[in-house]
């Protein structure tokens, strides 16, 4: 979810800045378009190297989010029994919670979806160009037969017949040398790329807007090379333009077909057509630009924090959304029978300082996360018996030691609630209990203290 969200408001921010330093009716420029659209993804990328080695070492990267607090919403725990949480306790903000885990799936199936859609109107592009007559001589163009526009393949050109009959020789060089332009440029790759990046993206709106800027910006530049090289040509430069977009408004391609390849006229919006016959026609840029290095350079500014904060939110989204959601579930109904702090040890005799606390129970009890986290330890040894350990994130670790099952994966991520193991007597222990501990930054604290629910009472026993 952080990956989505924070591109999705990060790429926003980004746009306006954008937006705020260029004129209502500035024409793309292809170089800033592209370093726009680079400074959306970029961040996304940082934060999804950050997320791997949190995986891969989650010690070492521990987000430093301030304290938490339980504030005055715990439900107070009466007498020595701990019961489960409540179900009023069970918030809206938890229920939502609870979905995040299908939202990769969500993603996924239409992430899949589009991709089918992009590799068959790949294959569409490819048939029609393997399909296509070359010139007698090796030019590189080939004419198509049915109403499709003109486009950029490979390495070769394809020309529709109708816009072969319907345009003089010198327009028709034109357009063949828009075409060549964007062969030259290298466009017919970097429409493919951002084809797919419409599909990784395809929930953000502000990235597919700036694809779109980035494919006009392309044949604005197109046409300048071809104005450039033939000044006097613009206005029969225009015409054939218009001509081909007559001939596009016919074709029989889908959408998806062609926005993967450089056409004369991509499918978009009647401002773009006109920016571009405009475009066309001026001799010269007029009037003063904003500066566009500014934005530039605020866009940027931003990469590093919006990298850092799709990592931190990421440690724990749970927490991320809503402090009170935050080890909000219990993670065993039973009696506690030791607290956090001084005792006297049932096994020596002697005094010594409780580090968790113990909850009596029968064996097999469940035991359930009581945040949402990651696995990180999963052992046994003499003296705790099977044990399980969970990072939370935020420097918070929780323990469960004298199991006598553990139910999920080593490295497994686990959600508030989800059950993680059965109460036991495995290791040194008077009875099946469950001894859980809280650490922050490495340190035991009182379970309590997150977990107010578990406060003890004065007569509680020691197990």
């Amino acid at each position: 979810m952080v990956l989505g969200l924070m591109p999705l408001l990060a790429s926003a921010l980004i746009l306006a800045i954008h937006r705020l330093f260029r004129e209502r009716d500035d024409a793309p420029v292809d170089g800033v378009e592209k370093r726009m659209l680079a400074v959306m993804i970029v961040p996304v990328a940082m934060g999804a190297v950050l997320l791997l080695l949190a995986r891969l070492a989650p010690a070492l990267m521990t987000a430093p989010i301030p304290e938490y607090s339980a504030g005055n919403d715990a439900v107070a725990m009466t007498g020595e029994a701990v019961t489960s949480v409540s179900q009023a306790r069970f918030s809206w903000v938890t229920w939502a919670l609870a979905g995040i885990p299908l939202l990769p799936v969500v993603y996924a199936v239409v992430a899949a979806v589009a991709a089918i859609r992009l590799l068959r109107a790949q294959s569409v592009l490819r048939t029609i160009a393997r399909m296509a007559l070359p010139l007698p001589a090796d030019t590189g163009i080939r004419i198509a037969s049915g109403a499709v526009p003109a486009f950029a393949w490979g390495r070769h050109i394809i020309v529709p017949q109708r816009l072969l009959t319907g345009l003089g020789a010198d327009q028709l060089e034109l357009v063949i040398a828009h075409e060549r332009a964007h062969l030259r440029r290298g466009d017919t790759g970097f429409y493919t790329l951002l084809s797919w990046i419409e599909v990784i993206f395809w929930f953000n709106p502000f990235i597919r807007h700036q694809t779109a800027r980035c494919r006009l910006a392309a044949e604005l530049a197109c046409d300048a090379l071809v104005t450039r090289a033939n000044p006097e040509m613009r206005q029969a430069y225009a015409a054939s333009l218009l001509t081909a977009l007559k001939h596009t408004a016919g074709a029989t391609l889908p959408i998806s077909t062609q926005t993967c390849a450089p056409t004369v006229f991509s499918p978009s919006n009647s401002g773009e057509f006109r920016m571009r016959i405009t475009e066309i026609m001026r001799a010269s840029s007029m009037g003063r630009k904003r500066p566009r290095w500014i934005a530039q350079a605020m866009a940027v500014a931003l990469i590093l924090p919006l990298a850092g904060a799709q990592f931190v939110l990421s440690q724990n989204p749970a927490r991320a959304a809503s402090d009170a959601a935050f080890f909000s579930v219990l993670p065993v109904t039973g009696t506690i029978s030791s607290p956090f702090g001084k005792r006297t040890d049932p096994l020596t005799g002697a005094p010594a300082f409780h580090e968790g606390i113990d909850v009596r129970g029968k064996i097999g009890t469940p035991i359930y996360a009581p945040a949402a986290g990651r696995v990180v330890t999963v052992k046994t040894d003499s003296r705790n018996g099977l044990m399980l350990e969970i990072n939370h994130g935020d420097g918070y670790v929780t323990r469960y030691t004298h199991l006598n099952k553990i139910t999920v994966d080593d490295t497994a991520s686990v959600t508030a609630g989800q059950q993680i193991a059965e109460l036991g007597n495995s290791g040194q222990n008077t009875g099946p209990h469950l001894h859980f501990m809280v650490f922050k930054n490495g340190a035991p604290i009182d379970p309590a203290t997150v977990l107010p629910q578990m406060q003890a009472t004065p007569s509680s026993k020691a197990m």
